[in-house]
């Protein structure tokens, strides 16, 4: 590296750092610029002495900009060994606690819920070797998880639904802050629909006569002679008018 000394407007001898193969690139076009004997130190010391001072001092400046950048370096290589090794559990871990402050207790408890039963059933692997395989294993594995309050039964395909969205929402996450290179449009389970139900001609007419039946009564409770109808009579008659007409309908 050449060594450029300087003075700059206020009479420092000054020290300039261009760009260096093994330093690296440093701030500024011309260099990164380090102070190397002050204006009063110069006077007091004369020019002569404060140029043979400034060129002693311009190669430990050097080395100390060196071990600087090999420090900044490092910390770069161990984060981004930390980042490769992350495992999915540990990377929970780290989720939940950056939502302290803005998601309640029980979105936070949900949320555990689901890494903990994916670190179950899928594994604790390293976070970046989440793959759409991991994907599916978990959703097969939650189509035969047992309900902790129905243990005959599988948890419903909503429950097994809301699992699968929150490990999304894990995963947008480590994607905002680098953990991972891509996102995830994660596959979910179908959820069943519903066919439509259709009543006999003879469940109808069962309905119907139920239906007039209370309109009746209803009536009754509002006829009696010489009695007020209360305001809840004349609200029942009301809705069993409405349901008998909605029926017609």
């Amino acid at each position: 590296m050449r060594q450029r000394i300087f003075e700059d407007s206020k009479g420092n001898l000054c020290g300039e750092y261009p760009h260096d193969p093994v330093a690296g690139f440093q701030r500024g076009k011309r260099g990164l610029r380090r102070r190397l004997v002050l204006a009063d130190e110069r006077q007091r010391i004369g020019d002569e002495q404060a140029m043979i001072l400034a060129l002693s001092r311009y190669g430990d400046v050097e080395n100390q900009i060196r071990d600087k950048q090999f420090a900044n370096a490092s910390k770069e290589r161990q984060k981004e060994a930390k980042r490769k090794s992350m495992t999915m559990r540990s990377a929970a871990d780290e989720w939940l606690a950056s939502i302290q402050n803005i998601a309640s207790r029980k979105t936070r408890l949900v949320y555990s819920q689901t890494m903990a039963l994916y670190v179950d059933l899928v594994g604790d692997h390293p976070l970046r070797e989440f793959s759409v395989q991991n994907n599916l294993a978990f959703m097969r594995a939650l189509s035969t998880l047992r309900s902790k309050r129905h243990p005959d039964k599988v948890i419903s395909v909503n429950t097994q639904e809301m699992h699968i969205r929150h490990l999304g929402i894990f995963l947008r996450w480590a994607h905002d802050v680098e953990l991972i290179d891509r996102t995830f449009r994660l596959k979910k389970p179908r959820t069943p629909v519903k066919e439509m139900e259709t009543f006999s001609l003879d469940q109808l007419q069962t309905l119907k006569v139920f239906l007039a039946a209370k309109v009746d009564q209803a009536r009754c409770g509002c006829g009696l002679p010489d009695i007020q109808p209360t305001a809840r009579q004349k609200r029942e008659l009301v809705n069993a008018l409405n349901l008998y007409r909605s029926f017609m309908l």
